[in-house]
């Protein structure tokens, strides 16, 4: 039997251990509240929906303050990690725009056990300037996947989150993050940071093929040419000569058949 995503990951199973945790974890955490808030309705809930309303349950039925709800996130987040774990950053993401520095440091920690990528994000439109400074910082981290949150989490197109709007009109301040980390040790970032140039292709070209010319100057060829995969698949003329190929206008070309039919093979 195949399940969804939803079902696979965001299942009444994982609702029950999370409650679990949040009572170890949180003095006078209601988790029969918790489990019959949050599976109300489960099933018609899509995936996105499904992790609002799971955080937003386990929030209602913590009695403590934000800074001690923070605290049992980092406490919880080492023993419920992988993609069903991005409820806990969730959870501190919907405190935004409180607690503001406290809240990036959580994520910060709590990105290496699942992701924050989608909670940093009211923290960006929050404040941008000090929420891309913090993750520039990020981006001499130890830690890899702390390294990605750096990059993935300013994507201005990242898939299943709102658009940064800001950011897609001009991505300049993108830029220092992504380029420190264009030939980062570990594929898992690079893939990052090429895949944010990508996103800022499909707004400002001009800017990512800059971009672009840089890496490959500064020998993170691999990331150049990911990050310019939507403009080398449209054939742009400026992109195809950085990778050796040559810019041929197609539309100009004429097309003749020696024969009538084709033959397979």
């Amino acid at each position: 039997m195949s399940y969804s995503l939803k079902d696979q990951y965001f299942s009444p199973d994982v609702v029950h251990r999370l409650s679990a945790l949040g009572k170890q974890h949180i003095p006078g955490f209601v988790d029969t509240e918790f489990i019959s808030n949050c599976l109300c309705d489960w099933d018609a809930l899509e995936l996105k929906e499904r992790i609002d309303k799971a955080a937003r349950s386990f929030r209602a039925a913590a009695p403590v303050s934000s800074l001690q709800l923070l605290d049992a996130t980092e406490m919880i987040a080492p023993k419920f990690t992988g993609f069903s774990g991005v409820i806990i950053p969730e959870i501190v993401g919907q405190l935004s725009p409180h607690h503001w520095r406290e809240c990036m440091l959580a994520l910060r920690n709590i990105t290496q056990y699942s992701t924050s990528e989608f909670a940093i994000r009211p923290f960006i439109v929050h404040d941008m300037d000090a929420a891309l400074a913090e993750m520039r910082g990020w981006t001499q981290d130890n830690n890899e996947h702390v390294r990605r949150l750096a990059s993935e989490g300013c994507r201005p197109r990242l898939p299943w989150a709102p658009a940064l709007v800001e950011l897609k009109r001009d991505p300049t301040p993108i830029l220092p993050i992504i380029s420190a980390l264009s030939n980062d040790a570990s594929d898992y970032v690079r893939r990052s940071a090429a895949n944010n140039l990508n996103d800022i292709s499909k707004d400002n070209p001009e800017i990512a093929i800059a971009t672009a010319t840089q890496w490959l100057k500064s020998g993170a060829v691999w990331a150049a040419r990911h990050g310019m995969r939507t403009l080398l698949k449209k054939g742009d003329a400026q992109v195809l000569p950085m990778f050796g190929y040559d810019a041929v206008d197609l539309a100009q070309s004429s097309l003749t058949l020696s024969a009538p039919s084709v033959v397979m093979g």
